[in-house]
């Protein structure tokens, strides 16, 4: 055997070793043990590919702020990625309990030197505070509160010096955060993506069952908190609920297309979150609570809303049919209080969209983020 065809055999080989989608293409099959959390525990382990990183991945320091609306008096750490290196900006926002790895799939996308993407966008992903990376600031967490640590970190990144030039594309708790943006800060939006997330409790602005969470996911949260944070059960119930929570059970009983022995889409995202859960740092439980707080207590009004669909060039809405985290009800009563914006409905979807519906959801972000441009003169500037 040839010299080559050895090492091609053995990239090959290595490759296999890591669950499919767990990491990025062509990562080493021994990056859990060389960079994950268990080898380094003071390091900051990464799915993303570091040949297309351009800045980050370390932590920036959020400072307390004289109006008190870090609600810290301390300064912390945010952890943040950004792949590309092109005009178009475009910041990723993560939802409850999970790290920005949840946005592989998109990262991988439009920051793809092959498709001639790296040099179109810059992507940015980071963990919120209380999770992943970041660092758990003490105190109650509101989602406007994390909407000011992206604009802390887009500052020092000098994102914010143009205006309409950032893209904001939010999933779940990220997508409460984009609209709590798109209130703080409208001009500095080209557009916003808002994927499988709710503008709160309507406080008679929309129907109760519209406004609370599904009866399975509130039961299936109680399950993974309670297996998570105090020890209760074991691993695999843990990611099974998990798995059962994000995705429908017709999508997760399908055969996986990439997938070499024929296995089902579940029992390959079970060893994604499997290997996941051993590469990533622990999140402690003060934070996963004062993210769960944050989310119980967001709330946009109707008004605030039509002010968003005034300000905003572009607005996307998508949802899955079989959301059992946020009602899909709550993406049509963003679409009747923002009438701009384009209402996506997926059929046989969940509430984790970035992950099952890849390819129409980096398409929806490319043509929102297109619209926006196109609305608002033209090309940013490089």
């Amino acid at each position: 055997m040839s010299s080559s065809a050895s090492v091609q055999k053995d990239a090959a080989t290595t490759a296999a070793l890591l669950p499919i989608g767990a990491a990025y293409v062509g990562a080493p099959g021994d990056l859990l043990e060389n960079e994950g959390f268990t080898s380094k525990p003071n390091g900051f382990p990464s799915v993303f590919n570091p040949a297309t990183r351009t800045a980050g991945g370390d932590l920036h320091t959020v400072q307390p702020d004289t109006s008190g609306k870090t609600l810290k008096k301390k300064p912390f750490g945010i952890y943040y990625e950004v792949h590309g290196k092109g005009p178009i900006k475009i910041v990723f926002l993560m939802g409850l309990a999970n790290s920005c790895a949840g946005w592989l799939p998109q990262v991988e996308y439009f920051s793809n030197p092959k498709n001639g993407n790296t040099d179109k966008y810059s992507t940015l992903v980071y963990d919120q505070r209380g999770y992943g990376c970041s660092q758990v600031p003490s105190g109650r967490y509101r989602t406007s509160d994390m909407g000011h640590d992206v604009l802390s970190l887009l500052k020092e990144l000098k994102w914010t010096e143009q205006p309409g030039q950032v893209h904001l594309v939010g999933v779940s708790m990220g997508g409460m955060i984009t609209l709590e943006l798109a209130k703080i800060a409208p001009e500095l939006w080209g557009s916003i993506t808002l994927i499988s997330t709710t503008s709160g409790q309507g406080l008679g602005e929309k129907k109760l069952a519209v406004g609370l969470p599904p009866l399975r996911g509130v039961s299936v949260i109680a399950q993974v908190i309670g297996t998570t944070m105090f020890g209760i059960g074991d691993q695999k119930a843990r990611v099974t609920n998990v798995l059962e929570l994000l995705f429908p059970d017709v999508w997760l009983s399908e055969k996986h297309p990439e997938d070499p022995k024929g296995r089902t889409r579940r029992e390959v995202m079970y060893d994604v979150f499997v290997w996941r859960f051993k590469y990533s740092r622990r999140a402690p439980p003060s934070g996963i609570l004062s993210q769960i707080a944050a989310v119980t207590t967001h709330r946009v009004t109707n008004a605030q809303l039509a002010k968003i669909n005034a300000d905003i060039s572009a607005i996307s809405i998508v949802t899955g049919d079989e959301d059992h985290l946020v009602n899909p009800g709550n993406s049509i009563h963003l679409a009747r209080n923002m009438p701009k914006a384009r209402l996506v409905q997926m059929k046989q979807s969940g509430h984790a969209l970035p992950l099952q519906r890849v390819d129409e959801v980096n398409a929806i972000v490319e043509e929102t983020i297109q619209l926006g441009i196109e609305r608002s003169g033209g090309q940013p500037k490089i």
